[in-house]
């Protein structure tokens, strides 16, 4: 989350002020600015998933040219899952791994260098052999982070 507040930083001019909105104000939004840092692969996939389930919504370039900001970051880990045990008595460690996503949807507030905080959200995503079977998912961080700015948009678009 530190990470997507310093990229706020950088896309809107200080002095940098927060207000809290909330996702009805995606009313009559046509376009909008993916940011994902330099992890391009995550931008085309939450690009590409917008484009798909919001055809009206135009993705823009530049941030000055768009009317919100909708930004994903992501990271992950390994972790030992399960020790199997093979021939002769020999150990084998099983790692799993789990991602982790915040996003925030994001606009200009009403005075110069203030944000509106529309939208947030945390979401992962783990995969793992053994015990951890139960836990993977086929859904990327992208899908589910895209799934839910979708959702909102939906609903603040159809009242």
């Amino acid at each position: 989350m530190i990470i997507l507040l310093a990229v706020l930083v950088f896309l809107f001019p200080p002095p940098q002020r927060i207000e809290y909105g909330s996702a009805a104000e995606l009313k009559g939004v046509r376009t909008v600015f993916v940011y994902t840092g330099t992890d391009l692969k995550l931008r085309e996939d939450l690009v590409a998933k917008i484009s798909k389930k919001l055809p009206a919504v135009a993705i823009a370039d530049k941030v000055e040219d768009a009317e919100v900001v909708v930004s994903l970051s992501n990271d992950s880990q390994k972790f030992l899952a399960t020790i199997s045990t093979g021939p002769g008595g020999t150990l084998y460690p099983n790692y799993g791994s789990e991602q982790f996503g915040n996003g925030l949807v994001v606009k200009r507030g009403s005075e110069r260098g203030t944000i509106r905080l529309l939208m947030s959200w945390e979401g992962s995503k783990s995969s793992g052999g053994g015990p951890l079977k139960r836990l993977v998912s086929s859904k990327s961080i992208a899908a589910k982070f895209a799934d839910a700015f979708i959702k909102a948009y939906l609903k603040a678009n159809s009242q």
